[in-house]
């Protein structure tokens, strides 16, 4: 072998190369190998530092919007003890309107009921005179003291005469206390009666509330520390800025202060230096005793710190230095022992490769000169299974292989195709999928706009039919087209009521409602439209069980539930109303977590076939239904989603065992000694006389809707000048001392909307009333406004906008003189 020159030369040069390859490897890589493995150790200590210290600002991030939270909860809770003394007042002011009591009386009643209120943590209800005097404070010390000169109490005074209520932040002290504390104090104005009321809360009660949520949190990153390592011995550890160690996996330093330890190397505090490094990418080098060798101070550790000002925390992680190197110098070692024994292995296997590879090549060549001289019979005879033995073979059956490979090309083109064909229509099933989803979605963000649009189209539809009947009214055949457009229309406006109620944008008029009584109501109702053979039956609990909602719709989500209930017992069964009172958290997995406070819950369970797992996902998803054919639209479980949560509300599914299904709804609980008289007197009436050529403001952009308006408060005797947005509308505004009435959009485009609009007449035309009209809700556009301010959600037809404006107008007359006099 050593003979052939083919071998000796191949054999020469691959024993060059490879010992060439070897040794510049090894002088170019391994130091530098050695070089970033260090940087990596060191790097990974500074990444985990950097990911305890944002896990740590996003606790602070935690603690403070759950301190945020609270005081908005507080917020309520005091507005809501107002509404209670609003309530006490009017009760004795209809006695004193009713002739019953004098002035003098029913303050003296006003005062001392409201010295009595206590609630929370010994907290009260203060009443003070416009002077600056409490005339009504639980302490006898601060009973009819004059505190004209404290600049709290004289700017509530006049925040609540200028805005009629507020909220204002300030130091005072506790019911037989001293200490000056701060607060926050909700205020109302009582103009009738010349005094001003307010509730407050201590900041100390607020923060002893979200105290717990933060020791749970530190607690949760103490643990998730004390598990934490920097290579095999290094370590996380917290301490503040007093030296005071607050998370430490040692516990013989956990807890402690160590302003005594000093760092051998440098004889000074190693607390100092630590925070003196703070926030240094280099870090600081110290010496350490070791967990092997305690005691002795001579090993080299690094440590990385950086300050977290919230806390004033200094979050530092620690390794040993000889940690770092030893593993770049065993990674070192590790590769010049592979490269040896890689070197020793190729060449061996040069030397065996070359010799297989050369002697069958001279074989093959020799059969080559066989056939080149026309021996087609002549053979290698070379068996061997690698591409040299295929190579040998490859002449004798070049024909039958080829014949083979045809047929096995077919039967694999038939296969792919075949597998192609399943994978593109996986693909389209996907792709299905997906734009379903994506339809689901833009249905979710679109309802609330197409409801909007669409009332303002049936805002045109209806009023122009109603002027087509009423023009008209002599060709009964006429009314035949007309009555039966007019329901269409009306019906489409119940259908807008569901997409507001899917994109939670629904009207709502909520009042404090018994719900056990609604539920009771409910029954008798279902119980004219269920089968027979379903049992229906209420549970109560001997509570209060009292929460502000509308109860119109509270009972529409009822039937829904029971209607869902009703399709699950085809073959009957028991369905059960459970109405109870409950903290939170209630019991259950809520869609959220329902924060402190009571609530009333409403439990409906029935012994039908139970939800299936999808269902229990997707149950409030828009179109869901498990009904087939059109037994279903999907939409039922969806209201009653968006109903709850726009009542404030939380709902759960779950199946029972061992049959049937469970629906929760939590609703929030009003605390009422008794429910408040919800029967609302009759407007009183306007005389259509009255607005015989009164001017009024119509802001409407939609010129279709604009002119359909405009034509009825024509019909209604109003004269009118119109602007297409509440930019056009402003100067006419300014301009005109002549208006009577302002009917505007709330949404407009320009720079300025209706409730721009609304805010500007209220203010500067005081007494002016502005009706308010849009295709969304109300959005709270009376509470923001102060004045005379009504709303009229589309579709309306002429008798809704003219009752809509007498009742405006007669409650503006009964409270202040609004409508009158404005074209003097």
């Amino acid at each position: 072998m050593f003979r052939s020159r083919l071998f000796l030369r191949h054999f020469a040069t691959v024993s060059v190369i490879i010992v060439t390859i070897s040794i510049l490897l090894y002088r170019f890589t391994v130091p530098l190998i050695k070089s970033t493995t260090y940087d990596i150790e060191r790097t990974a200590g500074q990444n985990l530092l950097n990911v305890v210290y944002d896990l740590t600002h996003k606790i602070y991030l935690n603690i403070e919007t759950q301190r945020q939270l609270v005081i908005e909860s507080r917020k309520r809770e005091l507005q809501n003890v107002i509404s209670l003394a609003q309530s006490f007042i009017d009760t004795i002011e209809a006695d004193f309107n009713a002739g019953h009591i004098g002035r003098e009386e029913a303050i003296g009643r006003m005062l001392a009921g409201l010295k009595r209120f206590k609630y929370g943590n010994n907290d009260y209800i203060w009443v003070a005179n416009y002077q600056g005097v409490l005339v009504s404070h639980p302490d006898p010390d601060l009973q009819d003291a004059d505190l004209s000169g404290n600049t709290d109490i004289l700017d509530m005074i006049k925040l609540a005469r200028e805005q009629g209520n507020g909220f204002h932040r300030y130091q005072w002290s506790r019911l037989g206390g001293s200490q000056q504390r701060g607060k926050i104090s909700y205020f109302q104005d009582m103009p009738s009666w010349g005094f001003v009321v307010g509730t407050g809360v201590y900041l100390e009660d607020i923060e002893a509330d979200v105290k717990h949520y933060q020791e749970v949190a530190i607690t949760e990153l103490r643990d998730a520390l004390n598990s934490t390592r920097v290579g095999h011995t290094g370590y996380i550890f917290i301490f503040d800025a007093n030296l005071n160690m607050l998370m430490h996996p040692n516990p013989n330093i956990d807890k402690t202060n160590f302003d005594q330890l000093l760092n051998p190397m440098s004889g000074y505090s190693i607390g100092g230096e630590l925070i003196a490094a703070a926030d240094n990418a280099q870090g600081l080098y110290y010496l350490w005793d070791s967990p092997q060798d305690p005691g002795h101070y001579v090993y080299e550790k690094i440590a990385w710190v950086r300050h977290f000002k919230a806390f004033d925390w200094y979050i530092a992680s620690s390794v040993y230095v000889d940690e770092l190197r030893s593993n770049a110098n065993a990674l070192g070692n590790r590769i010049l022992s592979v490269a040896a024994v890689s070197l020793i292995m190729a060449l061996v296997l040069s030397y065996w490769f070359i010799r297989r590879l050369t002697v069958p090549i001279r074989r093959m060549a020799e059969t080559a000169l066989r056939v080149e001289a026309g021996d087609l019979t002549a053979r290698s005879n070379i068996n061997r299974k690698d591409e040299i033995g295929i190579l040998s073979h490859a002449f004798d059956a070049m024909i039958e292989r080829l014949r083979e490979n045809i047929d096995t090309l077919d039967a694999r083109i038939s296969r792919r195709t075949e597998e192609l064909n399943q994978a593109y229509d996986k693909e389209r099933q996907t792709e299905a999928r997906l734009a379903e989803a994506q339809r689901m979605q833009a249905v979710g963000q679109l309802s609330g706009g197409l409801a909007h649009d669409f009332n303002n189209l049936l805002t045109v539809s209806i009023g122009n039919l109603v002027s087509a009947r009423e023009r008209f009214s002599t060709i009964p055949e006429l009314d035949e087209y007309l009555e039966p457009a007019l329901r269409a229309s009306r019906r489409g406006a119940e259908i807008t009521n569901r997409l507001l109620a899917f994109s939670r944008r629904q009207p709502l008029a909520p009042i404090p409602v018994a719900i056990d009584g609604l539920v009771a109501e409910t029954i008798l109702l279902l119980g004219r439209s269920l089968p027979e053979h379903i049992l229906i039956k209420q549970e109560n609990a001997q509570q209060n069980c009292i929460s502000d909602i509308d109860p119109g719709q509270l009972e529409n989500a009822l039937v829904n539930l029971a209607f869902n209930a009703r399709d699950a017992m085809p073959r009957g069964g028991r369905l059960t109303f459970r109405v109870s009172v409950c903290d939170a958290p209630c019991g259950g997995q809520f869609d959220e977590t329902p924060p402190p406070g009571n609530y009333v819950r409403i439990d409906v369970l029935d012994t039908g076939s139970g939800f299936t797992r999808d269902a229990l996902q997707s149950a409030f998803e828009p179109f869901f239904t498990t009904k087939g054919g059109e037994a279903g639209s999907g939409l039922g479980l969806s209201m009653v989603y968006g109903f709850v949560k726009q009542s404030g509300g939380f709902i759960h599914l779950t199946n029972r065992d061992p049959v049937g299904a469970c629906i929760s709804i939590l609703l929030p609980q009003t605390q009422l000694n008794e429910l408040p008289d919800t029967s609302d007197a009759a407007p009183q009436a306007v005389p259509q006389q009255a607005w015989s050529n009164r001017l009024v403001l119509l802001v409407e952009d939609d010129q279709d809707v604009r002119k359909v308006v405009r034509r009825d408060l024509i019909t209604l005797g109003f004269a009118v000048i119109e602007a297409s947005s509440a930019d056009e509308a402003l100067p006419l505004l300014e301009s005109i001392d002549e208006l009577y009435l302002v009917v505007s959009d709330i949404i407009t485009p320009g720079r300025h909307n209706g409730r721009d609009l609304a805010e500007y007449a209220t203010q500067h035309k005081i007494g002016l009333p502005v009706l308010m009209i849009s295709g969304f809700t109300e959005e709270s556009v009376t509470d923001q406004v102060t004045g005379s301010v009504g709303f009229l959600r589309k579709p309306f037809d002429r008798e809704q906008l003219k009752a809509a404006i007498c009742k405006l107008i007669s409650n503006g007359n009964s409270a202040d003189g609004v409508g009158e006099n404005h074209d003097q």
